[in-house]
């Protein structure tokens, strides 16, 4: 129930609860809260969001005027303090992490002299701020330094941000703007982190909204060995043996091939994400590797070399993308796979608008298949098989073994055929040697049991 309605010139503030509401129907503007129970505060908000005010009242006119004295004061210092202009804030957090000490922490193997981040990782934080930004001059024009940015203004993109992206993207708009406001706080003049208040979201949010990669079905499998040519042909199988992301494929070195082995040494430099340092064996996916080597100039020392000019940008611009939209292409255009889950728009009541012909609204188009469902596929497949989540955890390069357990969708027939497999009776008494061995051989493929009898019969 309203408690204070005051009618202003060009808009009106009310109070429902606690909170202050403002709306200018003339302009379109109805019931937006300001987010504060302060009268005086509702005011500034509602200036500096809708535009300057005059009161109707002797008594509002003098509260108008404090709050404006105050304002003017606020500036004043404000003026006096360091400020760092919106379109300055990505070159002026590049320049605090090169001077940031590293003594304590490895580089990244991607940081760049000083740089301490991945490469990937300082271009997703530079643009997230520049989204941030544009937002803000369309929604706030009147902000011009980041200490003009208020935690009502933040609160207002997160709802925002909320509406249309996921529970992990919002958390990484979150995590990236914290940070930066929070590592330019005394370049900037900020007193008080605008980010503050605005929570992270759970995991059991995020895993209610997560729409993972799925593994690859072996028919599926099938299809994509069959159907690969160019780059993509060894490409997918050194992803799926290996379990290695499509940055790591991608800027392979031949240097780091052992041919006649069938190795793949990433010792020394680690896998770009992570770097986590590991030797790989591929005995299946050396062939096409060779096979791949056969039409590259001997003068590249990359294995695929258009494929890492375009991920490191030499001597062309640099473009991440490239692998991923080649693979993506293949996918449903060659393979004719269904590579996106689409999540519909729903009312209130959780029904599925309609357009005025009757077809569903499209919200989002979730990618399900990609180059990452090789990576799964392997530790899906590698725990089917017998490996142990350690193992699988090892193999692909994981700090957590939560986040191995992510990655591996067995069905229950899968996990019931493993357990099969792994299953090992408890003895009644001391088993014999004899009695050792039958039962481990009870658990063998047939193959594998005819190959182990032909072994015995030479013995």
């Amino acid at each position: 129930m309203a408690k204070r309605r005051q009618t202003i010139t060009f808009g009106t503030i009310f109070k429902i609860g606690k909170r202050y509401y403002f709306e200018n129907k003339a302009k379109g503007v109805s019931k937006k809260s300001l987010k504060t129970d302060s009268y005086t505060t509702a005011v500034q908000e509602a200036a500096k969001r809708f535009g300057h005010l005059q009161l109707e009242t002797d008594k509002d006119e003098q509260e108008h005027l404090l709050t404006r004295l105050q304002t003017t004061e606020r500036q004043i210092e404000q003026a006096a303090k360091p400020r760092i202009k919106l379109k300055d804030i990505e070159a002026e957090y590049v320049k605090v992490l090169k001077r940031s000490s590293h003594s304590r922490r490895k580089l990244h193997a991607d940081a760049t002299g000083k740089m301490p981040l991945a490469e990937t990782t300082l271009d997703s934080t530079l643009r997230i701020v520049k989204k941030f930004r544009e937002w803000l001059e369309l929604h706030h024009p009147d902000v011009k330094a980041m200490s003009e940015v208020t935690p009502v203004i933040a609160d207002d993109f997160f709802a925002e941000i909320r509406d249309n992206k996921g529970a992990s993207t919002y958390n990484n708009y979150r995590g990236s703007l914290h940070v930066v406001w929070g590592r330019l706080a005394i370049r900037g003049g900020i007193d008080k982190n605008p980010f503050d208040d605005i929570k992270r979201l759970q995991k059991a949010v995020i895993d209610r909204e997560l729409h993972p990669k799925r593994p690859f079905s072996f028919d599926q499998l099938e299809i994509v060995f069959d159907k690969a040519t160019g780059w993509i042909r060894p490409a997918v199988h050194i992803g799926y043996e290996t379990g290695l992301r499509m940055s790591d494929v991608c800027t392979l070195r031949r240097d780091q091939l052992d041919l006649d082995g069938a190795f793949l040494d990433l010792t020394g430099q680690g896998t770009r994400k992570a770097g986590k340092e590991h030797i790989f064996y591929m005995p299946d996916s050396i062939k096409y590797v060779r096979e791949w080597l056969a039409t590259v100039p001997d003068s590249s020392e990359y294995v695929f070399p258009e494929l890492a000019a375009a991920y490191l940008g030499i001597d062309r611009r640099k473009d991440r993308s490239l692998a991923n939209k080649q693979f993506m292409r293949f996918l449903w255009k060659i393979c004719k796979f269904e590579t996106h889950e689409l999540e519909y728009q729903t009312d209130d009541s959780g029904s599925v608008v309609s357009d005025s012909e009757g077809n569903p609204q499209i919200r989002r188009r979730h990618p399900v298949l990609g180059f990452h469902s090789l990576r799964v596929s392997h530790a899906t497949y590698s725990r089917t098989g017998g490996a142990t989540i350690s193992d699988v955890q090892k193999q692909l390069g994981h700090s957590s073994q939560d986040t191995t357990s992510g990655y591996i969708q067995e069905d229950k027939e899968a996990v019931k055929r493993r357990l099969v497999t792994q299953h090992r009776p408890l003895p009644q008494a001391e088993a014999t040697n004899l009695q050792t061995l039958k039962q481990l051989t009870r658990s063998l493929e047939p193959a594998v049991l005819a190959e182990f009898r032909d072994w015995v019969s030479r013995l």
